[in-house]
C-alpha cells in the first residue's frame, strides 16, 4: 500500500526549501543530538516531559500568585515562573545587581540569559505590570521594554523579555 504525505502550506510562512528538508526527514537542527541528548533519549519524551513541567510551573505560579499581595507579584512572577520556565529551556539565567548601560542609555536589565555582559538580556517584572506602563514608582524603568526594541532602531532575536 502507498501512502501519500500532503503538506497545505499557508502563506510566505515556510518557504520550498524548508518544505523538501521537511519531506525528506532530515530538518535541521530537530534531531536528539541538536539538544544535545544521548542517542537512547528520544526527543518526543523529552518534549512531553518539559511540557509537564512547565504545566507544573504554571499550576504552582497561578496559586502563588492568588494568594500574593503585592502589588506587582514580581517576586512571585521570577521566582515561580520566569526563571523556572527559562531554566527549563536550557537558560541560566545571571542576576544583574546594576543596569545595565547601552550607547549611552540605561537599562534596568534584572539578568543576562547567560553569565557575560555580551549574552542576551533579560528583565523579568511582575505578571501584574503591563509592558510599557509608567505608573509605579517602585518600578524604576518600565520603559526598559520599549528601550530594548528600540536598540538599534529594533528588537534583536535573542532578547527574552518574559512576564507571565
Amino acid at each position: 500500500m502507498n501512502t501519500t504525505t500532503t503538506y497545505q502550506i499557508e502563506g510566505n510562512l515556510i518557504g520550498f526549501d524548508l518544505a523538501i528538508e521537511l519531506k525528506s526527514g532530515e530538518f535541521k537542527g530537530q534531531s536528539a543530538s541538536d539538544f544535545r541528548l544521548a542517542k537512547n533519549q528520544k526527543l518526543e519524551d523529552e518534549i512531553a516531559i518539559a511540557f509537564g513541567y512547565a504545566k507544573a510551573y504554571w499550576t504552582e505560579f497561578q496559586v502563588r500568585l492568588a494568594q500574593d499581595k503585592t502589588e506587582t507579584a514580581t517576586s512571585i512572577t521570577r521566582e515561580y515562573w520566569a526563571v523556572r520556565l527559562l531554566k527549563l529551556l536550557g537558560y541560566e539565567l545571571t542576576y544583574q545587581a546594576q543596569a545595565s548601560v547601552v550607547e549611552g542609555q540605561t537599562f534596568a536589565i534584572s539578568h543576562r540569559a547567560e553569565p557575560g555582559e555580551d549574552k542576551p538580556p533579560v528583565h523579568i517584572i511582575g505578571s501584574r505590570l503591563c509592558l510599557g506602563a509608567r505608573s509605579l514608582a517602585s518600578y524604576a524603568d518600565a520603559g526598559s521594554h520599549r528601550k530594548l526594541e528600540q536598540r538599534s532602531g529594533k528588537p534583536r532575536d535573542d532578547d527574552v523579555s518574559p512576564n507571565g
